[in-house]
């Protein structure tokens, strides 16, 4: 073994030494669901290579395993899933250890993650989705050299959120000890040391130290949250007024935490708080609180420099997009449509039964919609197709873009996946099924995709203007065919 090896840790080899290996550049600036290629060794070139890691070693269980991104086997290559965020690859036992980490970015160019967050938090939909979008480790050692953009923007917004939220169902009152020199009255224990050197040596008679409990809000537990609160409004406040959804989100924690004082938080306070019985409600927010005060200094801000290089940390955190892309969905559909549970259909005689779920639907409308976070490619973005508009899915062949009917080569439509199109079919299908007699009969079915509508879309009728359909006869003749739609999702872009 060489000398530079013999400092390395022993997890990085030269990239012929690994099975897959992959450069520690290449997992900061890794994207969901693109395959992160090998790292060749140089030819013609002796000695160490770049830093690599084997990753085939930290291949996850599954692509929902989001402690690792999802990270899966595509073929003969890795790639991640539909994770972003930043993540150690294995639980780091100091800070610093040597394991390496992985950062992943949105596949949609320029993608605002924090305008799709608000736009949901700020809709119904939140209270179905919170706890499956966003989660943190803050308990583990902090990430240096994430890059990720407004990651601090994202964390804030998801903490103002969930804490307006736990503030108007879940605050707790608590007993708290008080130490107080009353006058005229004597209260709970009176603390006889104390109560010589302050009142009898002095001729204070009048007076009695004592010690009690009372009920109030200024529990440590609250304080926690009413720190990490702080901290986010002084940064909201440097931002301009960016979003004025946080600052309406701040001011409304505020005024329920407005008798907590606020103080420094260090380790010991944390000590003690068993999270059980009605305490297991602060779990959440004490662990995206203890994530704010790892980002956060006091005075609001979260540049930490080194010398004149700005190092960013972070604690490790994942944002789940398919969760995120759904109830976006929902959000722009409106109240119109309502988000399904997952309903069992099976015979009664012995037979198997069969789950269903679809998205959202709208039983006035007679619309089912399903949400599919596939990435919609646009002429600007592949000129090789050369057509005005175009609807490419990740995943799918590039025979699937044909043309109308009328061959005109301004106007494509979008033949999808078979089995996007198989299982909104079947949805409306089965659904029809559990009505007896049927009172509801499915006109449209919808597979919902991040795009750019073609023309004005109106989201609150079921002409979907623009977007590419497929019209199915049914065996009914009396019967309106079965519209078959994508529809390409405007998402926002930041400028």
């Amino acid at each position: 073994m060489s000398e530079t090896e013999l400092l390395l840790p022993a997890l990085f080899r030269e990239a012929d030494a690994l099975a897959y290996a992959v450069g520690l550049s290449k997992l900061r600036r890794a994207q969901e669901w693109t395959v992160l290629d090998r790292t060749d060794p140089p030819k013609g070139k002796k000695g160490p290579y770049e830093r690599c890691v084997d990753l085939a070693r930290f291949v996850g269980t599954s692509i929902q395993d989001h402690s690792r991104l999802g990270l899966h086997w595509l073929g003969d290559q890795l790639r991640p899933s539909h994770f972003t965020g930043a993540v150690w690859l294995e639980k780091p036992k100091r800070k610093d250890g040597g394991i390496p980490f992985v950062v992943a970015s949105p596949k949609i160019d320029r993608l605002d993650q924090i305008a799709m967050f608000i736009r949901v938090a700020s809709s119904t939909q939140y209270a179905r989705v919170a706890g499956r979008v966003f989660d943190c480790e803050p308990d583990e050692p902090p990430i240096s050299g994430n890059d990720l953009p407004d990651t601090t923007l994202l964390q804030v917004a998801v903490y103002l959120k969930e804490l307006a939220q736990f503030c108007q169902r879940n605050v707790r009152y608590g007993f708290v000890r008080r130490l107080e020199n009353l006058v005229g009255r004597a209260k709970g224990k009176i603390v006889v040391p104390s109560n010589q050197r302050s009142n009898v040596q002095r001729g204070r008679l009048d007076r009695v130290f004592c010690q009690f409990d009372e009920v109030s809000i200024d529990t440590n537990a609250n304080q926690i949250l009413k720190s990490a609160l702080s901290r986010c409004y002084r940064y909201t406040n440097r931002q301009n007024n960016r979003d004025s959804e946080l600052s309406g989100w701040a001011r409304q924690s505020e005024a329920f935490l407005a008798q907590v004082r606020e103080r420094e938080i260090g380790p010991r306070d944390w000590l003690g708080i068993v999270y059980c019985g009605l305490m297991a409600r602060y779990r959440r927010p004490h662990k995206l609180a203890k994530m704010i005060l790892a980002r956060l200094r006091s005075d609001g801000r979260d540049d930490k420099t080194d010398g004149r290089k700005q190092i960013t940390e972070t604690v490790p955190f994942w944002l789940n997009m398919n969760e995120l892309f759904e109830a976006y969905v929902g959000a722009l559909l409106g109240s119109d449509y309502q988000a399904q549970w997952e309903r069992q259909i099976g015979s009664g005689d012995g037979g198997f039964a069969l789950s269903v779920r679809p998205d959202y639907v709208s039983t006035r409308l007679g619309v089912i919609v399903d949400a599919k976070y596939k990435e919609v490619i646009t002429p600007s973005e592949n000129e090789m197709l050369g057509v005005h508009q175009s609807v490419f899915m990740a995943g799918w062949s590039g025979q699937d873009v044909v043309r109308n009917a009328q061959g005109n080569d301004n106007s494509v439509s979008v033949a999808p996946q078979p089995a996007d199109v198989y299982q909104v079919i079947a949805y409306a299908v089965l659904l029809e099924s559990l009505e007896s007699p049927v009172e509801r009969v499915w006109d449209e079915v919808v597979i919902a995709v991040p795009g750019k509508p073609k023309g004005k879309n109106e989201l609150m009728t079921t002409d979907w203007k623009g977007a590419p359909c497929l019209m199915l006869r049914r065996r009914d003749r009396d019967r309106m065919p079965l519209k078959v739609v994508v529809w390409p999702c405007d998402l926002p872009k930041k400028d």
